[in-house]
């Protein structure tokens, strides 16, 4: 999608999505690490106040936690 794209947020919503399914079913850490920073750029893009913004939202927290429990595995 090109970046100009008007809705290319959520284009990348989905992929993020995508890419953290991928990463709990294979552990691939390259996974989270795309779907995080794929997350950050929809969520830059997305509009304030549109209704699938807490989605984008929520989708942020879980690979937040993923990473989390990510690191916590590594201590």
């Amino acid at each position: 999608v090109p970046s100009t794209h008007p809705h290319r947020w959520e284009w990348l919503m989905h992929l993020a999505e995508v890419l953290h399914c991928n990463y709990k079913h294979s552990g691939a850490v390259e996974e989270l690490n795309e779907a995080i920073s794929v997350c950050e750029e929809a969520l830059s893009l997305c509009p304030p106040k549109y209704y699938l913004r807490p989605k984008l939202l929520i989708l942020q927290v879980r690979l937040a936690e993923a990473q989390s429990s990510l690191r916590a595995s590594l201590l």
